[in-house]
């Protein structure tokens, strides 16, 4: 089985790395979950296509197109774009094509639509400004809501919206986690990170104004400048601070958790420093990171400056100055996000794509493997293991009960997990449910989306709540149904653990 995700998404000196950072963070979570990606970009001058290339993904390059422009990311026409990119999908077989571009809208998405029918198709947006025809559409921007893309949609299509869902590396959650954040150092640091677009301009600003914010106090500098860090170190060598001029970071993470003061744009890695709890000075440097500027400084979840040297210098001295104020900007910032924005997206993609189908009895084997392979069995009020023969037996019969509903879950047409319900003999819309994950796909995080796809299944057959026990010593399984939203129940058995699930419908 594979099961294959397509990205098309753009980078340049003018587009930015923002784009393919986040798509790259989503393919690394879905390859967690056993998932073959591949990235479709356009070839434009300075792309960063080799940090797909670098982390073990397929890159499928277009050719380059006209002089890229805010206007016409594409550099070609979305028709062109759209034959190009379904040429490189006739050999792929994708079951998904995730969008990360603002310069695609439906125009395109229909046309590939409508040459693959079964292909699945995710858009990655934050603009509000146009329409789309795609079945997931992902917009991280705090206080976005499903509602504000009526009307740009399709009735059907789901909309995950808001910080919960930004999609971030898994090193800021663990870095969050661990708390490591600022105001452990001996010297007060700050970090600079503007993104991958063309900043040298800004950055010799941001760099005058700490000038002068270290002619008072003593201050240590790290900056990611690009390609601008060879050029710009040329004339800092006698700077006023200890500088560091980087090409490339590889520990960004690292580095804004370990910083007093964060300096950055409002582009996505604004939401890096906020689950972080960075004390921060932002800019906004397009005309899309106008809307996050606007929250941050509505939230007090940083100090939020015009690019002039002499607010950056006044916002950097009053968070050197005010550790108090650094902490409650710290807290509010870590507020908006969590870092775990990428998971559930991936969660919700891969609950699109599992298939629920009711299982026959050429499915004993399968359900036997399932519920017994390894040592699933411990966790089992009956831990005994029958023997395939017994399973047999007790599965026909069980088939025949009108009470009792077998699924059987794939992924990309092959079996991957098996539910069962068992109604309630004096309440038929309240059901038991038994799930179980095949062995050789344990551990791929795909419990939680195949749990989700077997309560919509259940929904349609009538169940409208569902009652699960579990061992207290599967953790594992507990938190599956606490992530699908089942809240503890009273349990009878003071060995057991029991959650309950309600339709809001």
């Amino acid at each position: 089985m594979s099961f294959k995700i397509a990205f098309r998404v753009d980078s340049s000196p003018g587009i930015g790395i923002g784009h393919i950072m986040r798509c790259l963070t989503l393919a690394e979570t879905l390859r967690d979950s056993g998932a073959e990606c591949l990235f479709v970009c356009r070839n434009h001058a300075g792309n960063s296509s080799h940090l797909a290339r670098e982390r073990g993904f397929g890159v499928e390059l277009l050719e380059t197109g006209s002089a890229v422009r805010s206007e016409t990311w594409l550099g070609v026409t979305q028709a062109i774009d759209a034959n190009q990119t379904c040429a490189v999908l006739e050999n792929e077989a994708a079951d998904w094509l995730v969008v990360d571009h603002y310069a695609i809208d439906a125009e395109w998405e229909t046309a590939v639509r409508k040459r693959f029918p079964d292909l699945k198709l995710m858009v990655i947006d934050d603009r509000v400004n146009r329409p789309h025809d795609c079945h997931l559409l992902l917009d991280q921007t705090a206080g976005r809501q499903a509602g504000d893309y009526r009307g740009l949609v399709n009735a059907e299509t789901c909309i995950l919206a808001g910080t919960d869902h930004a999609m971030l590396r898994s090193r800021f959650r663990e870095l969050r986690e661990q708390k490591a954040f600022a105001g452990q150092q001996p010297e007060t640091t700050v970090f600079v990170f503007l993104g991958g677009g063309e900043n040298g301009s800004v950055l010799e600003r941001v760099l005058d104004g700490l000038e002068a914010v270290a002619g008072k106090h003593p201050i240590a500098v790290s900056v990611v400048a690009g390609a601008d860090h060879a050029r710009l170190k040329q004339g800092r060598e006698t700077s006023g601070y200890r500088l560091e001029l980087l090409g490339f970071a590889g520990d960004v993470a690292e580095r804004m958790a370990h910083a007093t003061i964060n300096i950055g744009a409002c582009g996505t890695a604004t939401w890096e420093r906020c689950c972080l709890g960075a004390a921060s000075v932002v800019m906004s440097l397009a005309d899309n990171q106008e809307e996050i500027f606007s929250i941050l400084d509505r939230e007090q979840a940083a100090l939020c400056v015009p690019p002039v040297d002499t607010a950056i210098c006044e916002a950097v001295e009053k968070l050197v100055t005010d550790q108090e104020l650094r902490q409650r900007i710290s807290g509010n910032a870590a507020r908006l996000c969590d870092g775990r924005g990428a998971q559930r997206v991936a969660h919700k993609l891969l609950s699109m794509s599992i298939v629920m189908r009711r299982a026959d009895e050429d499915d004993a084997r399968f359900i036997h493997e399932a519920r017994y392979a390894g040592d699933a069995s411990r966790y089992y009020r009956n831990s005994a293991i029958p023997s395939y023969d017994e399973h047999v037996g007790w599965y026909r019969k069980a088939l025949g009960d009108d009470a009792r509903i077998f699924l059987i879950a794939e992924l990309a047409g092959e079996a991957v997990g098996q539910v069962r319900f068992d109604r309630f003999a004096d309440r038929p819309d309240h059901a038991e449910i038994g799930i179980a994950v095949h062995e050789i796909w344990r551990g791929r995080k795909i419990g939680t989306p195949m749990l989700e796809a077997a309560m919509k299944s259940a929904l349609h057959s009538g169940i409208s709540t569902i009652h699960a026990e579990v061992h207290p010593e599967n953790r594992a399984s507990a938190r599956m149904f606490e992530k699908a939203g089942f809240k503890p129940a009273k349990s009878a058995d003071e060995n057991m653990l029991r959650f309950e699930w309600h339709s809001a419908g």
